[in-house]
């Protein structure tokens, strides 16, 4: 692990483990884990869901391969030992 430093106009994106299979992994997906600061630090969090419907065929971006994103989402979901997701 490394901390990552941002000047003060800068902000990180963390791309996660779906985009890199619909990316045919092209990008990788940014593990991370975020440690408290020993003194308050200002700081904000944009995370965006996409929740596409479980009945679209949905294709990798760069192969064009079919991928079951509901199976993919629920192998990631339960590899944290979480519950499975209910899709339907």
């Amino acid at each position: 692990m490394e901390p990552v430093r941002l000047l003060e106009n800068e902000v990180a994106v963390l791309a996660g483990s779906l985009l890199t299979e619909l990316s045919d992994h092209a990008v990788p997906a940014a593990y991370h884990a975020v440690l408290a600061p020993s003194k308050p630090v200002a700081r904000s969090s944009l995370i965006y869901f996409a929740n596409p419907n479980p009945d679209q065929l949905l294709t990798t971006f760069y192969r064009q391969k079919p991928i079951d994103l509901g199976s993919t989402v629920n192998a990631r979901h339960t590899g944290f030992g979480n519950q499975p997701i209910q899709l339907r």
